[in-house]
């Protein structure tokens, strides 16, 4: 299997709390295609987030947003939000993590993937409700985990 060089060029952003927690995972997911397949990952980590920011006064590198525009196949970008982590302005740190990479990649959606399983209950508004009923569809019952590109600006 593939060894020496990767096919695609991965940013991951672990971001805060669970995020940081998903990266880890995510990333071992891209080590076992790599392993088994002829599929190669250059993988960079990039610190980022309130927890970061707390940390080191920035919300993220110089460079990183360049780094995931100009180099980056991919960009993992884990949850941002760590408590009490906030801007001089009040902001949530780490914010402008995701609304650089929004705004500056042309991206216009975030959407994470959930599958509703008949008789689990959700975490729904702080207790644990069943919030899928059998013949109710959802809408196509997953939300997609990435940032999608604006198909009404050109790239």
């Amino acid at each position: 299997m593939r060894k020496n060089m990767a096919d695609y060029r991965i940013g991951i952003l672990p971001g805060d709390g669970t995020g940081r927690e998903v990266a880890i995972e995510a990333q071992r997911i891209l080590n076992t295609i790599e392993q088994h397949t002829n599929q190669g990952f250059e993988q960079t980590v990039i610190p980022c987030g309130g927890q970061h920011y707390v940390e080191t006064g920035h919300e993220w590198a110089e460079g990183s947003f360049d780094f995931c525009r100009e180099e980056a196949d991919a960009l993992y970008l884990g949850a941002i939000g760590h408590p009490g982590a906030y801007l001089p302005n009040g902001d949530l740190a780490g914010g402008s993590v995701i609304l650089g990479l929004r705004s500056g990649l042309d991206l216009y959606a975030n959407l994470r993937p959930i599958k509703l399983y008949e008789g689990v209950p959700h975490k729904v508004h702080g207790k644990f409700t069943q919030i899928w009923q059998p013949g109710i569809p959802s809408p196509s019952g997953w939300h997609k985990s990435f940032m999608i590109r604006s198909p009404w600006r050109s790239s």
